[in-house]
């Protein structure tokens, strides 16, 4: 396995420090970081640079992104045929 020249960081899950794929990551010379405080339920929406690349730019989103985390947080009932 080869090194990258393309460093990355990356914050992992504490549950999948020790994981294969975390474990190559760090082989290829990656820096893994291991998150100890996760909250216990996901959130319904992350704004943060870090999460999906958010930045100033992508402020004119943000009725769509709301639009998005209430359906799948409240999907519809299906109609029946």
């Amino acid at each position: 396995m080869g090194k990258t020249s393309q460093k990355l960081t990356i914050w992992v899950a504490r549950d999948w420090a020790e994981h294969e794929k975390i474990n190559e990551l760090r082989a290829k010379g990656h820096a893994v970081e291991i998150l100890m405080n996760l909250p216990e339920d996901d959130p319904d929406l992350i704004l943060h640079p870090a999460a999906h690349q958010w930045t100033n730019e992508m402020w004119i989103y943000m009725e769509q992104a709301l639009k998005t985390a209430r359906r799948r947080k409240y999907p519809r009932a299906r109609k029946k045929a």
